[in-house]
C-alpha cells in the first residue's frame, strides 16, 4: 500500500492515501510485553459486578481506567471491529505523568516532531517510549491515534486515561480492583511524612514490607477521612442473613464530597486491609483482646486527629481491639500487626513515633502482637510501658484472640475481612 505524507508548516497534516476510512468504533487497545501484566477493574458505583466492569478492555478511551503491573512494557494496538477495514494508523503523541507529583515517566511527539515514530501497520503494535513505573502509582495516560483520514494533529481529540500501577493482581474480595478505591490506596502508598510536620505523597513502593507501612500511615493522614467514633461499635459493616458487608462505597462518597466519616477500629482495620488487598497483597483483620474481656489503654491518638499534638492523646477502656494482619498468619506473639485506628506517641523502643504502629524493617517499627499489646521498658520501675495497654484489668500483659457474634449465632474467633465489599447504602 502506498503512503503519501504532507507536511505543512507545523501543523503537520497527514493524508495516508488510497485507505479506507475506519467505522468509528475501532480503538486502541492496551498490551504488555512478555513478563508485564494487565488486571481488570470494576469501577466501584453498582453492583453486581458484572454491570460495574471497566468494559471494553483494556482500552485506551478518555475518561477511562487501566492498571498494569510495576514495571509492564506498554503498548497499543487498534482493536477492529468485525465488518471494518483496517488500514494504517499512529499514535499522534502520548504522555504519562503522576496525578500526585510533577514527575513524568515518557513524553513522545507526532511523526513530524523530534521522537517522532511514524505510522504502523494494521496489526502492528506500538510500543510506548518507557516502562510504566517500578512502583506503585497513580497516573494518567494523554494522547491519541488516529486512522486512516486526514487529521491536523494536535487537535481536541486527546484521550485522558487513568492509569493504576500497583505490585501484583489485586486480591479477594477487592479483584477486581475498584478505580474509585485505587485512586486512594495507589496514593496511600506514596505516602511520605516530612520533617515539617506535612504529608508528602512522592515515596516510591516497589516492596511489600513498605506498602503495608505506607498504606497504614497514608490512610491515617488522610484528610478529609475516618474519625474515631468513641467506639460505639462498627459504622460501615452490615449482616444480610448470609454474610457481612463492607460498605465502601458510602466512605469514598463522603471523602468525594469532602467529608469525614466515622468509624472504629473494625472499620478502620478493614479499610487498610483493603488498600493492601487492592494492589496485590492479601492482608485481613485480627481481632484481640485481655483475658479479662476488658483492658485500658496507654494514651493514644485516634485516627482523624493529629498526632503531634499532645492534648490530643487520650486513653480508652475497650473490650477488644481490631487490626491487620497478613493472610495465615499464626497467632503468635511474633505476627507483624498494623493498626491504622489509633497514633502512639513512641515506638517500641521509647523513641518518639507519633504514627500508627505499622511494621516495618530496618526503622525500629518492629510492632509485633505481643510488643505491641504491651511493652515494659527495661531497666524502668513497674508502670513504665509502652504499647497499646496500660492498664491491663486482669494483670496479663499478652492478649488473647477476642470471639465476636456473627449473624445467626456463630462465633467468630478467626482472622477476618468482609466476603461481600458493597456498593449499596448502609441501612
Amino acid at each position: 500500500m502506498r503512503k503519501l505524507f504532507v507536511l505543512v508548516n507545523a501543523a503537520a497534516v497527514l493524508v495516508l492515501a488510497g485507505l479506507v476510512t475506519p467505522a468509528a468504533t475501532a480503538e486502541p487497545e492496551f498490551v504488555v510485553d512478555v513478563g508485564g501484566a494487565i488486571y481488570p477493574l470494576r469501577w466501584g458505583q453498582v453492583d453486581p459486578v458484572s454491570e460495574d466492569l471497566v468494559a471494553p478492555y483494556p482500552r485506551w478511551r478518555n475518561l477511562w481506567a487501566v492498571c498494569f503491573k510495576v514495571g509492564s512494557r506498554v503498548g497499543v494496538r487498534m482493536h477492529w471491529e468485525p465488518g471494518e477495514t483496517p488500514c494504517a494508523w499512529l499514535v499522534t503523541h502520548s504522555k504519562l505523568q503522576s496525578k500526585l507529583t510533577a514527575q513524568t515517566y515518557w513524553t513522545e511527539g507526532a511523526c513530524d516532531a523530534p521522537g517522532g515514530h511514524g505510522t504502523h501497520e494494521p496489526g502492528e503494535i506500538h510500543w510506548f517510549p518507557a516502562d510504566v513505573p517500578g512502583f506503585v502509582e497513580y497516573a494518567e495516560l494523554i494522547g491519541d491515534v488516529v486512522t486512516c483520514a486526514p487529521i491536523e494533529f494536535g487537535g481536541s481529540t486527546a484521550r485522558t486515561t487513568e492509569v493504576f500501577v500497583v505490585l501484583d493482581e489485586p486480591k479477594a474480595p477487592m479483584d477486581p480492583a475498584w478505580v474509585s478505591f485505587l485512586r486512594y490506596s495507589c496514593k496511600w502508598a506514596r505516602y511520605r511524612p516530612g520533617p515539617d510536620g506535612v504529608s508528602y505523597w512522592d515515596a516510591e513502593t516497589r516492596t511489600e514490607n513498605d506498602a503495608a507501612q505506607r498504606q497504614t500511615l497514608g490512610f491515617f493522614f488522610q484528610r478529609p477521612g475516618m474519625f474515631y467514633n468513641g467506639g460505639v461499635g462498627a459504622e460501615w459493616i452490615s449482616w444480610d442473613g448470609a454474610e457481612y458487608r463492607y460498605h465502601l462505597k458510602d466512605i469514598l462518597d463522603a471523602w468525594a464530597g469532602a467529608s469525614y466519616v466515622p468509624g472504629e477500629c473494625m472499620d478502620a482495620s478493614v479499610v487498610d486491609a483493603l488498600a493492601l488487598c487492592s494492589i496485590g497483597f492479601s492482608y485481613l483483620t485480627r481481632q484481640i483482646r485481655s483475658p479479662a474481656l476488658g483492658f485500658v489503654t496507654y494514651p493514644i491518638c485516634a485516627i482523624g486527629d493529629d498526632p503531634l499534638q499532645d492534648s490530643l492523646y487520650s486513653s480508652w477502656s475497650w473490650a477488644f481491639h481490631s487490626i491487620t494482619v497478613q493472610r495465615d498468619q499464626s497467632f503468635a506473639g511474633s505476627t507483624p500487626v498494623w493498626d491504622a485506628c489509633a497514633a502512639q506517641r513512641e515506638n517500641l523502643i521509647g523513641q518518639g513515633y507519633r504514627n500508627p504502629p505499622a511494621y516495618h524493617q530496618p526503622d525500629h517499627s518492629y510492632w509485633t502482637q505481643n510488643g505491641y499489646w504491651h511493652t515494659h521498658v527495661s531497666g524502668q520501675p513497674e508502670g513504665a510501658h509502652l504499647g497499646l495497654t496500660f492498664d491491663d484489668l486482669h494483670g496479663s500483659w499478652i492478649p488473647v484472640r477476642a470471639e465476636w457474634w456473627m449473624g445467626g449465632g456463630t462465633t467468630m474467633f478467626e482472622d477476618w475481612i468482609p466476603s461481600k465489599v458493597t456498593t449499596d447504602p448502609r441501612p
